[in-house]
């Protein structure tokens, strides 16, 4: 289960944490991005799967320049989904997260509970793979984000997740920024529900965000730091990898964090939260059950977005050491590094990605969801 956590105790240096699990690894890149480009909401490929006009998908122009975490794979439908009229199967960017020039940082964590609706004939299309590179794009603060998502111009359109899993691309999208304000936004009937608060720090897959407020709002009661009194606190958390252990336990470990005086301190105490959190290599917990362990998730890397100088970093877990980029607003042309492989078998390219990766960037003639003509 995948965990994002704001650590927000140093309000001069917030910084960003995304643990992302998976049961295997992805080809994944970091695209450095500039504004100004015109990105579409659906595939070509998808678009004509489903027999669907240029006038049925949703287009934007860039606003900021921005460093995404970019997964790139074929979608195998073994069967049709709901929101596809035929079984589709394609390659597909999909965007995970990353940040902005104006520090802006978004987060698409799985959420299977989500209900995007079905689109009509006259709606605008959005793909969820897609998402969270809109956000990047288009505003510069959570507060801005959340004025346009309450009342968004498209419906969002599950394509599935881009490899063999067959899941379906289902996620809430977790959005912060540089002045320590956050927000989740879910979908329920088809409509967006926005929880924005800077104290909804901690987020993971399941259940619903109220019902994450209402577990939070239980255990700072148990820890003692809750507006009701207790008189006989205790200072211990859940374990385990279950959604709602995942996110007692990283409420637990930053609500005891003290703020740190630099941002690189500040990055680095995020770096920990997140590996309190991570899911190890090799867990199973259906071990005794004869279940494959292929089949079971594991944190594939983090993801760190520290919003004071802009640096944005990835460790891929199989490599044991991370990189970053920083995000710059005067880039005039799409440039990539790749950061993983599919076959987690052959990661011997990456270990020596360590420290800042701008010398490993590489031009790209097109970007991620950019439209051609």
């Amino acid at each position: 289960m995948c965990c994002r956590i704001f650590n927000s105790t140093a309000a001069d240096f917030p910084v960003t944490g995304r643990n992302m699990n998976w049961m295997w690894s992805f080809d994944t890149f970091l695209y450095s991005t500039p504004k100004h480009l015109i990105k579409q909401g659906l595939s070509d490929s998808y678009c004509q799967n489903e027999g669907l006009e240029p006038s049925q998908v949703f287009t934007w122009q860039s606003t900021y320049a921005s460093i995404s975490t970019i997964i790139y794979g074929e979608h195998v439908e073994q069967e049709k989904s709901i929101s596809s009229k035929v079984a589709y199967r394609g390659f597909e960017y999909a965007c995970a997260d990353g940040m902005n020039e104006a520090g802006l940082t978004v987060n698409a964590l799985a959420d299977t509970n989500s209900e995007f609706g079905t689109p009509s004939d006259s709606d605008k299309q959005l793909s969820t793979l897609r998402w969270a590179q809109y956000i990047l794009d288009s505003f510069a603060t959570v507060a801005e984000a959340i004025i346009a998502l309450q009342s968004p111009k498209y419906v969002l359109v599950d394509q599935g997740m881009p490899d063999a899993s067959n899941k379906k691309g289902l996620f809430h999208m977790c959005l912060s920024d540089p002045s320590g304000d956050s927000a989740i936004v879910e979908y329920v009937n088809g409509e967006p529900v926005i929880y924005c608060d800077a104290q909804y720090r901690v987020v993971t897959n399941q259940p619903d965000y109220a019902t994450q407020l209402i577990l939070n709002n239980y255990w700072q009661f148990q820890w003692g730091v809750s507006t009701a009194h207790n008189n006989h606190p205790i200072q211990t958390a859940p374990g385990g990898h279950s959604s709602t252990q995942m996110f007692e336990q990283a409420s637990y470990n930053l609500t005891y964090s003290v703020a740190q005086e630099t941002a690189i301190l500040a990055t680095a105490q995020t770096r920990n939260l997140m590996g309190q959190v991570a899911v190890h290599l090799g867990f199973n917990s259906k071990k005794f059950d004869d279940i494959p362990l292929e089949n079971r998730a594991y944190t594939i890397w983090t993801n760190l977005a520290s919003t004071n100088d802009l640096q944005y970093y990835f460790i891929n877990t199989l490599v044991g050491c991370g990189g970053y980029l920083e995000v710059r607003n005067n880039t005039r042309n799409t440039y990539r590094v790749k950061v993983m492989n599919k076959d987690k078998y052959d990661q011997d390219q990456f270990v020596a990605y360590i420290g800042d990766l701008s010398g490993q960037l590489e031009y790209f003639d097109v970007a991620p969801f950019e439209h051609r003509n």
